[in-house]
């Protein structure tokens, strides 16, 4: 026997069941022994007994309510929607008595033991049945036919009542509605959805290419490679498909132990958690339907293998080669998932495929190898999705080596993909290359700039730039030390700059990128750890402090700026040593150097270089101090672990204790006065060349006067947001550039 409607003393209500677990489009929580009996039939909803719960969420919509009725006796009940209008006026006075009586009754049974109430319960008789006939006499026009139950539940989902997948048709309508800009790829309404949430009103140009041949609309699902330029949205590009599959394959799965759905590759940790984050924006936002799990370094392995297994286990593992190979070997169960993976992809894939780089990629790339006579073979129809905005030989050559030239003259200019094919096992005997990369290289957006200068004022011109145009700005250079030297350099001129190198812990790297996001006029100086796909929203201006030894880490590095179609700006300093290597980068780009310089207001350059000389000294004899410090500390500890005394004028017992004390204390004297002296510069504002601080309408610029006496805001003036400098105009670097000169773009 099928499940039985409560209180009809086992008859079998007439149609077609249809059971609560059936229906997936309710969002109201059910008790499970309502959903064990619950059904209805092909009469209407007025027969269907759902006592003390919500239908559909409609007794807390609009315009609609649920009424409870009581038979003649009072202790049989059954359920009713109604228009909220129409309830009081349509019903019976016999239905208003039985309510009156209801509510008296419920006053007097509060006043009842738990023992007495279960007592009445197991007393109630069963519902009296009745014919058919007779059931459909009794409805009144209160009762909803199909076309009021469809309206309800049009009007509970747009008070968002309903799961985003609970619109009719699965949600295709609603999804439809919601992004018309998607319409064209058929990914499931859920991530439809997701996107329209978060703002993504349509595909980028590599999404729009990539993705229906991912998802097989034109034949079999392909492998793909793709090649497009920063900050196109190649992310998505790859992890929409992926999501689709899940959705419409495993995203209610709880087994553990089955076969890994993507497994996404990335070079450095702080992509792959960047990774990770976007991907699971888009499942928070269409209702949690996959886990997402990072797998990197500095992180707690123990807490990684945690979140592999919860929730019935990752669904995506983004991962750095070298954590997961270390995971792999200790982690049977969690390597044969791997192997079955039914993606494969590849971000950032000419770094990883590089030589000498990775070395863990060929035992990863091994595993999910097919092997003949294997005992657990990989996934047959496994697709493999690789990325990268560079993809040529030529841009991945260390241009900073003399033999170089010899070896460009001798062998042709090969692709990154020849390397893939040799050591990716594609199930595709030829992969769909996806192209969308410029001319340039970089985007249309990114206007490029240099100043040349010697290598010493490097850092004087870094501090213009940062004073000229405030905004957020990335530094790069090649080595830590130089990172090392300007973060405290710039963090004593009163600048917020934080670090961001391979050294740090992961936590700090993490708190610093963190920061930076959120400080709209700050500094970061960076390795090249951040040149590859860390995007940070509203990156105003890149600085290539030193020049990189490779073309393709230059584009990464602009890349970092004008992303998603917003205006950035590149600036190379280059000393005159770098000028040959500056002009390698533009032959293997393929490009003219017809870079503009950086207008300068020289007339600045003089009271920076005084602030940059006490600040130099400040960082000098601070280093030197906590040097001092540290050394006295350590031999302290020495002597105690001897159980020695230690006095640091031992040596000297005849010396004066009076000049050895006026002698320590002269050291830091010095750095009071020095850095109240810095205060001070920084006090007073910079001014351009030609205004007066003192008599501001006697200098040498009448166009300044007229404007500060007319409330203009062209110039910028001695404001609370702007201290450092006064008679500028007030612009960007990119305006400036076009009003110098515009740049061929």
């Amino acid at each position: 026997m099928g499940p039985q409607r409560r209180g009809q003393g086992g008859k079998r209500a007439r149609g077609t069941p249809v059971h609560h677990r059936d229906v997936p489009w309710v969002s109201m929580p059910i008790s499970s022994a309502s959903e064990a009996v619950n059904e209805t039939t092909d009469e209407g909803f007025e027969g269907l007994d759902m006592t003390g719960d919500d239908f559909l969420g409609l007794q807390t919509a609009e315009g609609f309510d649920v009424v409870y009725e009581t038979d003649a006796t009072g202790k049989n009940k059954r359920m009713r929607i109604v228009k909220v209008g129409d309830r009081r006026s349509k019903e019976t006075p016999s239905a208003q008595a039985q309510k009156t009586k209801k509510k008296s009754q419920s006053a007097s049974q509060t006043k009842e033991s738990p023992a007495a109430e279960d007592e009445a319960q197991a007393r109630e008789p069963d519902m009296p049945t009745e014919p058919v006939s007779k059931k459909k006499a009794k409805r009144t026009d209160a009762s909803l036919d199909d076309i009021d139950v469809g309206v309800a539940l049009q009007m509970a989902r747009e008070q968002d009542l309903l799961l985003d997948d609970d619109a009719g048709d699965d949600g295709k309508e609603a999804a439809e509605a919601a992004l018309p800009g998607w319409a064209s790829l058929p990914l499931h309404p859920r991530l439809k959805l997701a996107l329209s949430k978060l703002q993504f009103s349509k595909p980028t140009h590599v999404q729009a290419q990539a993705i229906p041949p991912s998802m097989g609309l034109d034949g079999a699902p392909r492998d793909v490679v793709g090649i497009a330029q920063t900050g196109s949205g190649k992310t998505l590009a790859y992890g929409l498909p992926i999501l689709h599959y899940i959705l419409e394959n495993s995203a209610d799965s709880m087994d553990a132990e089955r076969p890994l759905d993507a497994l996404i590759l990335a070079p450095t940790r702080e992509l792959a958690l960047q990774v990770t984050t976007h991907l699971q924006a888009v499942t928070e936002a269409g209702g949690r339907f996959a886990n997402v799990a990072a797998v990197c370094g500095g992180m707690s392995v123990q807490k990684q293998q945690r979140v592999l297994l919860q929730h019935g286990g990752a669904h995506v593992v983004v991962a750095t080669p070298g954590r997961l190979w270390d995971m792999l070997k200790h982690d049977d169960a969690f390597a044969l998932r791997v192997r079955r993976s039914r993606f494969l992809v590849i971000d950032e894939a000419d770094r990883m495929v590089e030589a000498g780089h990775f070395a863990e990629m060929d035992a990863i790339l091994g595993m999910v190898c097919r092997t003949k006579g294997a005992i657990v073979d990989a996934n047959e129809e496994m697709q493999t999705f690789v990325y990268s905005a560079t993809m040529a030989k030529a841009l991945q050559t260390n241009l900073k080596k003399a033999h170089w030239r010899k070896k460009q003259r001798r062998s042709q200019p090969s692709n990154t993909l020849d390397d893939l094919l040799a050591r990716v096992d594609f199930r595709d005997a030829e992969p769909l290359v996806v192209e969308l990369v410029p001319e340039r290289h970089v985007a249309d957006t990114l206007w490029e700039t240099k100043v040349e200068c010697i290598g010493k004022d490097k850092d004087v011109y870094l501090y213009y730039i940062l004073l000229r145009y405030p905004g957020r700005t990335l530094v790069f250079l090649n080595a830590i030390d130089g990172v090392r030297r300007l973060v405290p350099l710039l963090t004593t001129l009163g600048m917020a700059a934080f670090p961001l190198h391979g050294q740090l812990q992961q936590q700090q790297r993490l708190k610093n990128l963190d920061r930076f996001r959120k400080t709209p006029n700050c500094v970061l100086l960076a390795t090249d750890v951040a040149a590859r796909g860390i995007d940070i929203q509203g990156v105003d201006h890149v600085v290539h402090f030193q020049l990189p030894r490779s073309a393709d880490t230059y584009v990464h590095r602009a890349g970092r700026t004008a992303r998603a179609g917003h205006i950035g700006v590149s600036i190379a300093l280059i000393e005159p040593s770098e000028m040959r290597l500056w002009h390698d980068i533009w032959q293997a780009l393929q490009r003219a150097d017809t870079v503009a310089a950086l207008p300068v207001e020289y007339a600045f350059m003089n009271p920076i270089r005084e602030r940059l000389t006490v600040a130099k000294e400040i960082d000098r004899l601070t280093h030197m101090q906590s040097k001092a410090s540290h050394d006295d500390a350590w031999l302290r500890q020495l002597a105690k672990d001897a159980e020695l005394d230690y006095e640091s004028d031992a040596s000297d017992p005849d010396a004066d204790h009076a000049g050895r004390k006026r002698k320590r204390h002269a050291q830091p004297q010095g750095l009071a006065r020095l850095k109240q002296q810095l205060a001070d510069m920084l006090a007073r504002p910079l001014s351009a060349r030609g205004v007066s601080q003192k008599y501001i309408t006697s200098g040498s610029r009448p166009e300044f006067v007229q404007t500060m006496l007319a409330g203009d805001s062209t110039y910028i003036f001695l404001t609370p947001d702007v201290p450092q400098m006064i008679g500028l105009r007030n612009s960007t670097i990119h305006a400036d550039m076009a009003a110098a000169e515009k740049p061929s773009m």
